[in-house]
């Protein structure tokens, strides 16, 4: 087991700061936060093997890719292309994880067709993953289905995919 570090603990930071507070820190990975100015949220080639150039130079590993897909704000078929991008992204890090949330609402706030296509998403989402050999691993929180174990253990349940697992932050 390698032990992480978020870069968006360093959000106002450059990744490159960001990538020495790991070092410095003693930890073996990193997950990158999937924002500017750590990385774009579109796959850019050039720009990801800067990146994993970065992470490579000072003997860290990328572990993953701390992305936002799966909100679901902006509509399922606008959540599918994020996804592609995420799995794109991911691929070229060498990041074998992809951070997700499910859904923007918590469970018992959560409209049924939201959370229809939170699972709707996910049982596409997972698969496609789990095809290039990645595992998406959702965070657990506030205003998101997974905001609680019984949200959790739904979404788990209904879209049952081996490649989706949960994250579990703490509050």
């Amino acid at each position: 087991m390698k032990t992480c570090f978020c870069t968006i603990g360093r959000k106002a930071d450059s990744l490159e700061s960001a990538l020495d507070t790991a070092v410095h820190c003693g930890f073996q990975g990193v997950e990158i936060w999937g924002k500017e100015p750590h990385i774009s949220e579109r796959f850019d080639a050039e720009r990801i093997a800067r990146v994993r150039g970065a992470i490579s130079d000072r003997g860290l590993a990328p572990l993953a890719l701390g992305s936002y897909v799966g909100s679901l704000r902006n509509g399922l078929p606008v959540e599918i292309a994020n996804g592609r991008e995420a799995i794109s992204i991911a691929k070229a890090l060498g990041a074998p994880i992809i951070r997700v949330w499910a859904g923007h609402q918590s469970p018992e706030n959560m409209p049924t067709k939201l959370l229809g296509e939170v699972v709707k998403f996910f049982k596409w989402f997972a698969p496609a993953a789990a095809d290039e050999g990645l595992i998406l691993a959702v965070e657990r929180h506030e205003q998101t289905s997974t905001e609680s174990i019984v949200g959790a253990l739904q979404l788990f349940k209904e879209v049952a995919h081996p490649a989706l697992r949960l994250n579990f932050q703490m509050r």
